[in-house]
């Protein structure tokens, strides 16, 4: 319930910010997504075995306030793969990819950007607080988040390109808390995504 608390007051946060920028004269664009994920588990405490995550897919919206220089708050489902492997299964190759356990998550990134003008390339960087909603096998069956940290955050850079309405963006999420409450193994991610501003 505290994780949520937080998440909860950093989403209302981010809400006020939106509102006071709102009523002002500056520019807004409202910026759905669709894209896909990939991500790796990283530790140093284990030795034999790895946390592997890989491609999953993502939806949301963002909300730009500002034209050259701008604000941008978003809300992102996030869904991707998690298996525990053996290394050696990982160097021989020898694993199955089926029947993997998914994680349902939402993230908020909240976003300071620059765009240059006419060729429309951005660079924009800040945080993004994630909140994990459920552990899943493929059957439905829910794994609960028990050994998880529901609530993490991630220093977040990117770049991305406006081409007149549609637009792409590459961002690297680097995590600053451990996805495991037990041990180690942040969760870093790679998202690639393409969208339209109105």
């Amino acid at each position: 319930m505290k994780n949520l608390l937080r998440f909860a007051f950093v989403a209302l946060l981010c809400t006020a910010v939106f509102s006071v920028y709102a009523q002002s004269e500056t520019k807004v664009k409202v910026n759905p997504k669709f894209g896909f994920n990939t991500s790796l588990f990283n530790t140093n405490e284990i030795s034999d075995f790895e946390a592997h995550g890989r491609v999953g897919w993502n939806a949301g919206v963002d909300v730009r306030i500002g034209k050259f220089f701008y604000l941008a708050p978003g809300l992102h489902y996030y869904k991707t793969t998690m298996r525990f492997v053996n290394r050696s299964e990982v160097e021989d190759f020898q694993f199955d990819l089926e029947g993997e356990p998914t994680i349902q998550s939402l993230k908020m990134p909240i976003l300071v950007g620059g765009k240059i003008p006419l060729i429309g390339l951005r660079v924009q960087g800040g945080i993004t607080p994630s909140y994990v909603l459920s552990t899943r096998l493929p059957n439905g069956t829910d794994l609960g988040t028990g050994l998880l940290n529901r609530f993490t955050t991630a220093t977040t850079f990117g770049v991305g390109w406006d081409l007149t309405f549609i637009t792409f963006d590459l961002t690297y999420m680097h995590s600053m808390q451990s996805f495991f409450k037990d041990w180690d193994a942040k969760n870093n991610t790679i998202t690639l995504t393409a969208g339209v501003k109105f």
